[in-house]
């Protein structure tokens, strides 16, 4: 009930706001994975190693911090609103390319210029969420706004699972759908008011030239939160992206088992999200952060101990020693 309630303190214009944030997220988040789905097929349509694929992964994730710091500015001068919706239009039109690319050259291209587009949405959406959103329960929404990532990632599994196997759709027809979000904007156009304290701050326009200076000033925090994002983002990527690769490539499972897996996986990350988000309004936003990040590492110590033993156990089964795992 306190979820909901939440909501109902929020007026029709943060509510709004905050919807059209999440759903920028999670449709950004949706056109992403689209690719991480799909690496085997590429593969074999562009005989292609599932490697050379994966490097357009690879300038996606690369291309995002200048996507942040282009679309950052462009907010910052001409308002959070108008930067989301060019922003949306931009991702959704790369996303569209992708799928007409001739080449694996071509998708790798479409894919960097995606991911500059992939890195102004966050920032940008969360200015312009919490900076409409009232100071009290800032910690519950920022968890669930962080789960639209989730969310976008379980509409990519569930249609990964559903139509990827149909005739006539395969990994471009999958891209094709991941350019929906650009109708996106047509609901923030309507809806969504500009950020009040954009609105407020247009007034002085000191602060449109000061961002560089303000950098030099908490130069220490800046490289600290840098640096704490960079092993949040390890946490994520550097175990999700590849995952649907390695369990169709080594365990030969079908489009229908992987979607469901990925279902499965961003159920538990969306209400992790949620819980956290939450607990953080009792416990402070640090002591969350820290436990969340040591259940991460004891899972992956966990697991890959338990994926060391069972090849131990396997080499010496076939008489080869354990320490070479080829």
């Amino acid at each position: 009930m306190e979820f909901i309630g939440h909501f109902r303190r929020l007026t029709a214009v943060q509510r709004n706001t905050f919807i059209a944030c999440f759903l920028g997220w999670s449709l950004d988040a949706f056109d992403f994975f689209i690719l991480n789905l799909c690496v085997s097929a590429i593969a074999t349509q562009f005989h292609a190693k599932v490697s050379e694929v994966a490097e357009a992964i690879f300038w996606t994730l690369a291309m995002r911090p200048v996507g942040a710091l282009l679309f950052g500015m462009m907010a910052d001068r001409f308002g959070r609103r108008l930067t989301l919706m060019v922003d949306i239009v931009a991702y959704s039109v790369f996303e569209l390319a992708s799928a007409f690319a001739p080449s694996l050259r071509a998708l790798i291209l479409t894919r960097a210029l995606f991911g500059i587009a992939m890195g102004g949405e966050w920032g940008v959406g969360a200015a312009l969420a919490f900076e409409t959103l009232p100071a009290e329960g800032r910690g519950f929404f920022s968890g669930v706004l962080q789960e639209g990532y989730a969310v976008g990632y379980l509409m990519a599994a569930l249609v990964y699972w559903k139509l990827f196997p149909m005739s006539g759709v395969g990994w471009r027809g999958m891209f094709v759908i991941g350019a929906l979000p650009a109708f996106l904007v047509i609901y923030i156009r309507a809806k969504v008011d500009e950020s009040p304290a954009w609105v407020q701050g247009r007034v002085s326009r000191k602060t449109e030239s000061r961002w560089g200076k303000d950098i030099l000033t908490y130069l220490g925090t800046f490289a600290f939160l840098v640096v704490l994002m960079f092993a949040f983002n390890s946490f994520s990527h550097g175990s999700q992206d590849l995952y649907p690769t390695f369990l169709t490539k080594d365990h030969k499972f079908t489009p229908q088992t992987v979607g469901r897996i990925a279902v499965i996986a961003n159920i538990g990350a969306l209400l992790g999200g949620i819980l956290f988000g939450t607990w953080s309004e009792k416990i402070g936003r640090r002591k969350a952060i820290v436990i969340a990040a040591l259940g991460i590492l004891s899972y992956r110590a966990h697991a890959g101990l338990g994926r060391l033993s069972h090849a131990i156990h396997g080499a010496r089964r076939v008489g080869r020693d354990p320490r070479t795992f080829e």
